[in-house]
């Protein structure tokens, strides 16, 4: 019999997408605080350590930050030296109506606007993550 591999031994060989959708779902369920949040919270943990691992040698410094390339993924993590302080979430693909779909969090605090480019927020997190450490 086979046994099935957990989340941590299948992310290697997942594609993008699939750890894509996987945190998407992941995530509501934490935000909705259900039966799954718990659940989602551990998935969420895995994909970003895999992810944190995978893209270390490749992070892109914008301004004050670190930043991890965007490679499809559901979070795009901003580094100050090996702290993670910053983050892009990827909600959905982009519509002919839908424009704006990059949510950011610096800090620990969510942005209340949503972006149309990668750059836009980033630009936005180099910004904010030097006003809140500067006044701190």
């Amino acid at each position: 019999m086979t046994q099935v591999k957990s989340l941590p031994e299948r992310l290697a060989t997942m594609p993008a997408n699939t750890r894509w959708d996987i945190a998407r779902r992941a995530t509501q369920w934490v935000e909705d605080g259900g039966p799954n949040a718990e659940r989602g919270a551990e998935a969420l943990e895995d994909i970003a350590a895999y992810e944190r691992a995978r893209f270390v040698g490749k992070r892109i410094p914008i301004g004050a930050l670190d930043w991890e390339p965007h490679e499809g993924q559901w979070l795009m993590r901003g580094f100050d030296g090996d702290k993670e302080v910053a983050g892009i979430e990827y909600t959905a693909t982009h519509t002919a109506s839908r424009k704006k779909v990059f949510r950011l969090t610096v800090l620990g605090r969510r942005h209340a606007d949503m972006f149309h480019h990668v750059d836009e927020a980033r630009a936005c997190a180099d910004e904010l993550y030097r006003e809140r450490t500067t006044c701190e």
